[in-house]
């Protein structure tokens, strides 16, 4: 029986807001490589990051079409952090923000070049609809929404690469 040992998924945070770090915590116990940038984050603060970047203009190198991507600067570095990720594709391009605060960082980044279709592929607010409340259930949120696109699109590439479908649950009759 051989189980094949596939790469972590990296899982990159912009920001170092305190929804940023439990969300770094809960990107690690799921399995992810976790990739902080912000300028003023310190590996004290992120112990448990495998790697810190200081630098924001390195942070749209860093993605592919297989990153997961968070932006949750949360009032301390928005319009820099929203810039330094729009453009890019990766598999999940969130922004942790409310509608009013999305709606200014999102004018703000196209009176700087970025197009409706780049600000249309980012997801805001962030995750998935729990009504959470405080920064523990927001980052839980934020969470289970790339834990959702993570696992429909691994199930989506097995069913194509095996010629498989995927099984249909129906209820007891």
């Amino acid at each position: 029986y051989l189980e094949p040992v596939l790469p972590k998924p990296e899982l990159l945070i912009v920001g170092s807001s305190p929804v940023a770090q439990i969300i770094s915590e809960l990107g690690r116990l799921l399995d992810f490589k976790v990739c902080l940038a912000d300028p003023e984050a310190s590996k004290e603060a992120f112990p448990d990051v495998d790697l810190l970047l200081t630098d924001l203009s390195i942070v749209r190198q860093r993605i592919n079409e297989g990153s997961f991507v968070v932006v949750a600067t949360m009032g301390n570095g928005d319009e820099e952090g929203l810039l330094s990720v729009v453009g890019t594709r990766p598999r999940y391009l969130g922004l942790v923000a409310s509608e009013k605060k999305s709606k200014a960082l999102f004018e703000y980044v196209r009176e700087k070049g970025a197009t409706d279709e780049q600000i249309a592929l980012i997801k805001c607010p962030a995750g998935l609809q729990l009504g959470g409340e405080t920064m523990p259930e927001i980052a839980l949120s934020v969470m289970a929404g790339i834990i959702r696109v993570r696992r429909s699109s691994e199930a989506k590439s097995e069913s194509t690469s095996t010629g498989a479908t995927l099984p249909v649950m129906q209820g007891a009759g």
